[in-house]
């Protein structure tokens, strides 16, 4: 038995090792290099800010950017009954985002693009509960988002 999952292990890393996987956030790979080179534009909101502060975290950074990242986030929110004639409501809170990578010598835009992400949360008859929840909704709506963008440039980065 021991030895069937020595042999399974040796096949797996045989395959990815053969398939061309390489990693993307390797420190020479030309991705990364490109993702140093995008600006963030700020976004004046509070959940912009989340958001802002998410992407600042997973790009790296560099000085004197080849590259813009415009964004838009617009949140909506909106009840379920979960129950007939009972209290209990679900609430859903949207992000659509749409985003826009510009070269900043060209002013070409790049990549444009647009998508939205869902998330809900269960309502109680606590106000500050409530506040709770949904400002922890969107801040992992927020995160989401932020990877999402990330995973958009690296995809299009690797294609051209």
């Amino acid at each position: 038995m021991l030895n069937w999952n020595f042999f399974f292990l040796g096949f797996v890393v045989l395959f990815v090792s053969s398939c061309g996987f390489k990693p993307i956030y390797k420190a020479d790979n030309s991705n990364y290099h490109q993702l140093q080179n995008i600006e963030i534009e700020s976004i004046n909101s509070i959940e912009g800010a989340e958001f802002y502060n998410q992407l600042k975290n997973i790009l790296p950074h560099q000085h004197d950017a080849q590259y813009q990242l415009v964004t838009t986030l617009s949140f909506s929110e909106n009840y379920n009954i979960i129950q007939n004639k009972a209290d209990v409501f679900s609430e859903i809170v949207t992000v659509y985002v749409n985003f826009k990578l510009l070269d900043k010598t060209t002013d070409q835009v790049l990549l444009n693009s647009s998508f939205s992400k869902p998330s809900s949360y269960n309502t109680t008859f606590s106000p500050y509960s409530n506040l709770i929840q949904k400002h922890d909704i969107l801040k992992n709506l927020s995160i989401m988002v932020a990877e999402e963008i990330r995973n958009r440039i690296i995809i299009y980065f690797s294609n051209n």
